[in-house]
């Protein structure tokens, strides 16, 4: 069997759209789309009447874009990208099913941010020795 993993980039508070191709849509149960990032996690399930985000119909998080809902190509979004959406997504009737196909590895990146103390100062003559980190 061979083993497809797309690499997506994208930069904190951007939205982003993840997509994949399952061989098959179980005719009958769910396929559950999983993020691992530090653990697996279940983040929304599908079956042929819809999609749900555990208890709710809903997420401000993530939208299911696919329809039919029981297509093999696997396409959501992701809104308000987070460091914490970096990571592993993939999909299956189960967790050891999900490793078996095309997953998607999310990349984020973020902006460094560094407010100068007293002791640093600027100087255009010695740019190298302006930080006091």
């Amino acid at each position: 069997m061979e083993y497809r993993v797309s690499k997506i980039k994208t930069k904190i508070g951007d939205n982003v759209i993840l997509s994949w191709t399952t061989p098959f849509f179980p005719v009958a149960g769910q396929y559950n789309v999983y993020h691992t990032y530090r653990e697996n996690t279940t983040i929304f399930s599908i079956s042929s009447n819809g999609v749900s985000y555990g208890e709710n119909n809903q997420s401000t998080k993530y939208t299911y874009l696919t329809r039919p809902f029981d297509s093999t190509n696997i396409m959501f979004e992701i809104r308000d990208i987070t460091l914490d959406d970096a990571g592993y997504y993939n999909g299956g009737t189960s967790v050891k099913a999900a490793y078996s196909g095309e997953d998607v590895v999310l990349l984020v990146s973020g902006k460094i941010f560094y407010q100068p103390d007293e002791a640093d100062d600027f100087d255009e003559e010695d740019p190298d020795d302006d930080l006091d980190i």
